[in-house]
């Protein structure tokens, strides 16, 4: 839905008759420059209600919409310097510097993406409105790829990473056996946020399990979890011999990330 440049009519796009799948859509009149400035988006209809596709079924889903943006080429179209004749003619000069999953760029105070609970099997929907190819891969986790682009394969391919072109999409389940956070990334290497240094990009934690920050047991994170957590917040030698009960993520150190994920489960209870 649209309104278009210089008529007040909204004009409506529809599609009737797709087959069941993950789907993406995009700008059709300039998509090397309006794609990576937003205009995309992602449709999805399922087999029925709890399967994917007729022989995939599901408990939770999870959306990784990967895009990016080249800032210089944003300020080159806003400035009326982006045509024929003009300063910036085309892409072919395109140099992203920021990456995003689900349209953010990664930092310590961007919450973990909630994917279900231990022994559920999760589908994840890969998108892609990158104009570069994408690799997502989850740490510790091979994925049963079942789609590419809405279409089920024969067979389901057992892969450590899924291959993502520019444009596409692909569907992958997993089944994870265990609560915690599983990281999620672009091995293309786009994690960064414009060259900044450290963590960042096409990266998140999937979240397994409703109960990571309930540190003392009871049931609920609350302020005695928080008094834990800050008890020993700086720790750096947590391990099997020398546990921390605030080591939420199990990174072998309390620090920010535990205190995010406490944050963002603040209240919660658990079963």
């Amino acid at each position: 839905h649209e309104t278009l440049s210089g008529n007040v009519a909204p004009v409506d796009y529809v599609w009737t008759n797709f087959q069941p799948g993950t789907y993406m859509y995009q700008s059709g009149s300039q998509p090397a420059v309006q794609a990576q400035m937003g205009l995309y988006g992602g449709v999805k209809k399922d087999y029925a209600a709890g399967y994917a596709y007729q022989n995939t079924p599901y408990d939770e889903d999870v959306t990784l919409f990967f895009s990016e943006i080249d800032p210089d080429l944003h300020q080159a179209v806003v400035s009326g310097n982006y045509g024929p004749a003009l300063p910036v003619t085309s892409t072919i000069g395109y140099t992203a510097r920021y990456f995003l999953l689900n349209g953010q760029a990664y930092t310590q105070a961007v919450p973990p993406i909630p994917a279900g609970q231990a022994g559920q099997k999760v589908l994840l929907r890969f998108l892609n409105a990158s104009l570069e190819s994408r690799s997502p891969i989850l740490n510790d986790f091979y994925m049963e790829l079942v789609a590419q682009n809405g279409k089920a394969y024969p067979y389901n391919r057992h892969q450590y990473v899924a291959m993502l072109p520019a444009g596409s999409t692909a569907d992958a389940v997993i089944t994870p056996a265990n609560p915690g956070l599983y990281p999620v990334y672009d091995r293309q290497m786009g994690l960064s946020n414009n060259v900044m240094a450290g963590t960042g990009g096409m990266f998140n934690y999937l979240q397994v399990g409703g109960c990571l920050a309930d540190i003392n047991g009871d049931k609920i994170v609350n302020f005695l979890d928080y008094a834990i957590l800050a008890s020993e917040y700086g720790r750096t030698d947590c391990s099997p011999g020398t546990p921390c009960q605030a080591d939420i993520n199990g990174n072998g150190s309390v620090n920010m990330d535990d205190l995010v994920i406490l944050i963002s489960n603040w209240l919660n209870t658990c079963p």
